[in-house]
């Protein structure tokens, strides 16, 4: 967990090195942005590491909240400079289905004109076109199939002997334990 302190200076040296319009970037700034690039190397080889791709996507949202400082730093500088953290930060946010933080960096990235990193063979407006559309298609074609009662969901519901929306809420119960279900008549604390 970041500290408040921490995130103020992330996001304070982000815009240092963002707003420094010559390649003389200050000496506590390259640091630092040296610093992310050597944290995202750090997590990028973690991450390699673990075969799920599910268990990825999970550390990949608990990763994430360390660079949002360091984001919104270059974000409110808007001077558009290179930056492989943001570029990094950008597929991650596609990835945990972050869209709102993917949708704002791949804005910014197409208004600057940015590159994906090195690994990445697309460029930003088509990640982020393709990304979104699967999404849509997904979510379309899911509703249809709920409609007609050929979903997975319908499917799986009907050989456990439930109705869709109780499964629904069976797997919503066992992902967020946090969410309590009372019972109708009951009185609550």
């Amino acid at each position: 967990m970041i500290t408040p302190a921490k995130a103020h200076w992330q996001r304070a040296l982000a815009a240092t090195i963002t707003n420094t319009e010559s390649q003389d970037i200050p000496a506590g700034a390259a640091n630092q942005y040296e610093l992310m690039l050597l944290k995202l190397a750090e997590d990028k080889r973690r991450l390699k590491e673990i075969q799920s791709i599910e268990r990825k996507i999970e550390v990949k949202a608990t990763l994430l909240p360390e660079y949002l400082p360091w984001i919104e730093g270059v974000l409110d500088a808007g001077s558009g400079r290179q930056d492989d953290v943001l570029m990094t930060v950008f597929v991650w946010a596609i990835d945990i289905a972050d869209f709102a933080l993917a949708i704002k960096i791949g804005a910014y990235a197409i208004e600057h004109r940015l590159t994906m990193p090195d690994q990445y063979k697309r460029d930003v407006p088509c990640v982020l076109a393709e990304e979104v559309a699967n999404v849509i298609a997904f979510l379309v074609s899911n509703a249809a199939s709920y409609v007609t009662g050929t979903s997975v969901t319908a499917r799986i519901a009907a050989e456990a002997g439930c109705t869709p929306a109780q499964l629904c809420l069976a797997w919503l119960l066992a992902k967020a334990p946090h969410i309590h279900v009372f019972e109708a008549g009951l009185d609550l604390p």
